[in-house]
């Protein structure tokens, strides 16, 4: 047995097409939207490989992390893992997605804003963003302004810690600390998901730079 006859469209009303007046001629079009808050828009989260941050925009946040005054940058002698959850946690506030970079070796890095003159490491972490090259790939970007007050490349960073024959292994953002060639997939990897011990840390480091500078004032 065959439906009911399909019901004939109708025209709309002519007050209808008064909600949507047709712009004026010559006027100028509707302006574009404004770009995302951070990265270029890709599909993932902002700092990734497929939403990689601009240029401009890395350098912002670059700025903003080196001038957290509760970080203490200027205590390379210890606690880069601690300064690297932080950052990483200031970034995840901004919902950008970060990764780290650990380096092991005979590491020794000298200047005269360290402590003595230098500092001997043997391994050495900081947070990495992906961001938009000049080709618009995406390149990782080291932020550790312990070591510079710009980002650098992960063979900038490792030419900074004075061991050519360093050994770079990147890790998830999570890892606060591993062992050389530790998967960071091993359960006994180091992690402070809540930030907790994160923060207690960088007060006890914020306390040691202070006696050492109360124990070698200025001249």
């Amino acid at each position: 047995m065959a439906g009911p006859p399909p019901v004939p469209l109708l025209p709309l009303p002519g007050w209808f097409a008064s909600l949507t007046p047709a712009p004026a001629p010559g006027a100028s079009p509707p302006p574009p939207p404004p770009p995302p808050a951070w990265g270029v828009g890709g599909p993932d989260m902002p700092g990734t490989k497929a939403n990689p941050l601009t240029q401009a925009q890395a350098e912002a946040l670059f700025k903003d992390l080196a001038g957290q005054k509760h970080i203490p940058f200027n205590w390379p002698r210890d606690g880069c893992y601690a300064r690297a959850h932080e950052m990483r946690r200031l970034m995840e506030a901004k919902g950008i997605e970060s990764a780290k970079t650990f380096n092991y070796g005979s590491l020794k890095v000298t200047g005269p804003s360290i402590p003595d003159g230098q500092v001997t490491w043997r391994y050495h972490v900081a947070p990495t963003i992906e961001v938009q090259g000049k080709d618009g790939k995406p390149v990782t970007m080291v932020i550790d302004p312990s070591l510079s007050d710009k980002l650098m490349t992960n063979q900038e960073w490792k030419d900074k810690q004075g061991d050519p024959n360093s050994r770079l292994e990147p890790a998830p953002g999570h890892v606060v600390y591993k062992g050389e060639g530790v998967p960071a997939t091993d359960p006994g990897i180091s992690r402070d998901d809540s930030y907790t011990d994160t923060a207690k840390e960088l007060a006890a480091f914020r306390k040691e730079r202070a006696d050492w500078d109360a124990a070698h004032p200025k001249k």
